[in-house]
């Protein structure tokens, strides 16, 4: 990680794939999918975004097969669909975002939960679509719901709140039927 730190993709990209290898040879199962999603984000920030989902692909498979799993599961959909959404595909982001949803539903994860529905918000706001700001609204009220509540000036509440009011500020006046950002 430290030559992907220093800009040296090349670099961690061999030593992220010893490391995998390695650990498939001792058997640890937990310390491959690791090793996997280091790979797969350190493909992606080379370029390789075909080889990088491939990879995502490979450390999904293995979750399945892992006893704990579904944490890690849920954390490769996430990454998956955030690299969806930077390429600007928000119907392939939406399905991952929805599959992270699912397992943070039956987790009981809040906070998981929150993040997808601000993510679908953000699919939905590249699509054009009206249900980005409920969606947004969904999380933002949700984040409101553990007792005690989480605090407003944790990062992720901040975050939470203010991907709601950039949604607000995307959204279309009333009546006019088509979006438009109010930025300037």
């Amino acid at each position: 990680m430290f030559a992907l730190r220093q800009g040296k993709i090349g670099n961690a990209v061999e030593l992220l794939r010893d490391a995998s290898a390695a650990a498939e040879r001792a058997g640890d199962s937990l310390l491959t999918i690791n090793a996997l999603m280091a790979l797969a984000g350190a493909l992606e920030a080379a370029g390789n975004f075909d080889n990088a989902m491939s990879t995502y692909t490979d450390a999904l498979q293995r979750c399945d097969l892992f006893s704990g799993g579904r944490v890690m599961r849920e954390e490769i959909l996430f990454r998956v669909g955030n690299a969806m959404l930077r390429r600007e595909k928000p119907d392939d982001a939406g399905r991952f975002f929805q599959a992270a949803l699912g397992s943070a539903r039956s987790r009981g994860n809040i906070l998981g939960r929150a993040y997808a529905l601000l993510q679908l918000s953000h699919c939905a706001r590249l699509r054009r679509e009206g249900t980005a700001i409920a969606l947004a609204q969904e999380a933002v009220e949700l984040l409101r719901e553990p007792q005690p509540p989480l605090p407003w000036h944790t990062p992720v509440a901040l975050w939470a709140w203010l991907s709601w009011q950039e949604t607000i500020q995307w959204m279309p006046p009333m009546n006019s039927g088509r979006p438009s950002s109010r930025r300037g």
